[in-house]
């Protein structure tokens, strides 16, 4: 009988592993296909409301349909100095690297090995003894490479490669939600800036009320209760304005920090007061289904997926063998001048092979733990998209009650300031008191306060609409 080689013997070894392991593999694929989320997406949105539209192409700028000048220039200089975008790119950029590890492990490694050792020997003689030294000085090349029969290394560069996906889309979510922060803050200061204007116009108006009610009291017209009563109003109307400055000016600081700059920087670049930038009469909504694909953070979800799903693959690879060709080439010698020799080449290569048989059940019990975070990835992402769907539908609502809520303090604030006017000459005739008077006047002053809110807040709900919607970016 023929004796069985080594060669033999391992082509043998690897034909009976790839055997077995064949259907390990194939039940690895099934389960994979298994895994999918399971998302109900409505074929439109519930919340009907005035002026929106189906299109998206205004969702790109969206805070270039306020027609704002400053809110543009604002926002495009967070865009290049905010920090936290920064750390997000820096973030992009790391995983980007760490990409190119994985990728390495494709290749082969060569490491250059030198060795330079000396060493002594002492000879004994029957009458004395010698001291002979040795040198030993080798120059030579080491290669390994890993053979990825089973997908160990190709899933550990599609892991790395769905990171880098999740980190530039958790870029693109810090990017909407800095640009939503600037418009917030930016049309919060100016209805800020509104209120105060409202405020110290209605300051100037109590205080003629006040003025006017003193003299007619001094001429016997009107009592020394009517001035008290004048006097107070005033001061309670007063008191609003500190808040507001103050307002104002932590509104100013915010912005700074947005756009990467000192608190304090952008205080005398607002302080005048400007117009609260006005809502467009139409907002892009698009269609349910299109949000899946413009939100940032459900593509950033469903990248989680496909991260945990090749880190699934990983851990599976680990049940089945490891392949291995090794080599070394190289010259020794005893001196440093025998090296150029040629006398002592010397090369060796060879297949090492790992298979795992005892782990203490290690390699199944982190399968078991990666196929629960792929579980729980698949769960985040559809808790995701839920959650998207009900953000847009409550900004929906929001801004269409506030359009409407906006309308009705217009009507009242109309209202009341033909109700001073009245009250005015009907005291002025004397044919009313003057409590009528500084009722109607602080009617006037709290509807026109609660118009100017209102009006902030139909910009502020729009702006949380466009970021609802993912636009942005």
């Amino acid at each position: 009988m023929k004796p069985i080689t080594f060669r033999s013997s391992l082509a043998l070894a690897l034909l009976l592993i790839l055997s077995s392991a064949e259907p390990l593999l194939a039940q690895s694929k099934k389960q994979k296909i298994k895994k999918q989320p399971q998302v109900e997406v409505p074929p439109a949105w519930t919340t009907e409301a005035e002026g929106l539209t189906s299109g998206t192409t205004q969702l790109r700028e969206w805070w270039k349909n306020f027609h704002d000048p400053q809110l543009e220039t604002l926002v495009g200089q967070a865009l290049t100095a905010n920090a936290d975008l920064k750390i997000a790119a820096a973030r992009v950029s790391e995983v980007r690297a760490l990409r190119g590890v994985a990728k390495s492990a494709r290749y082969p490694t060569v490491d250059q090995t030198d060795v330079v050792a000396g060493h002594r020997t002492i000879l004994q003689t029957p009458n004395s003894s010698v001291a002979v030294e040795h040198g030993l000085f080798q120059v030579g090349f080491d290669a390994n490479w890993e053979l990825d029969f089973f997908g160990g290394v190709r899933n550990s560069v599609k892991a790395a490669t769905a990171e880098v996906v999740v980190a530039d889309e958790s870029r693109r979510d810090v990017l909407v939600t800095v640009v939503a922060e600037v418009a917030r803050n930016y049309i919060a200061l100016r209805g800020f800036q509104k209120q105060l204007e409202v405020t110290r116009s209605n300051i100037d108006t109590q205080r003629d009320t006040r003025d006017l009610t003193a003299v007619r009291a001094k001429a016997g017209l009107a009592t020394d209760l009517d001035v008290s009563r004048a006097e107070a109003q005033l001061a309670s109307t007063e008191a609003a304005v500190p808040e507001l400055e103050a307002l104002i000016t932590n509104t100013s600081h915010r912005l700074g920090i947005l756009l990467g700059r000192t608190p304090g920087a952008l205080l005398s670049e607002l302080e005048k007061t400007q117009p609260i930038p006005a809502a467009p009469a139409d907002a892009p909504t698009g269609l349910p289904s299109e949000l899946l694909r413009r939100r940032p953070d459900i593509r950033r979800a469903e990248a989680a997926i496909l991260v945990e799903s090749a880190k699934l693959g990983v851990a599976r690879s680990e049940l089945y063998p490891k392949f291995e060709l090794s080599g070394l080439v190289g010259r020794t010698a005893t001196s440093p001048g025998g090296l150029t020799l040629g006398l002592g080449n010397f090369f060796f290569g060879g297949v090492g092979i790992r298979l795992p048989i005892f782990n203490g059940g290690r390699i199944r019990s982190n399968i078991r733990a990666q196929d629960a975070r792929l579980d729980q990835a698949i769960l985040q992402y559809e808790e995701t998209v839920r959650e998207s769907f009900a953000e847009v539908e409550n900004s929906l609502t929001s801004y269409q009650r506030e359009r409407e809520q906006r309308a009705k303090f217009q009507q009242a604030f109309a209202t009341n300031r033909r109700a001073v006017e009245l009250a005015r000459e009907l005291y002025t005739a004397g044919l009313s008191d003057f409590l009528s008077v500084l009722e109607a006047e602080k009617e006037l002053y709290r509807s026109e306060d609660e118009l100017a809110q209102s009006e902030a807040r139909v910009s502020t709900n729009l702006v949380a609409l466009y970021k609802a919607l993912g636009g942005g970016w």
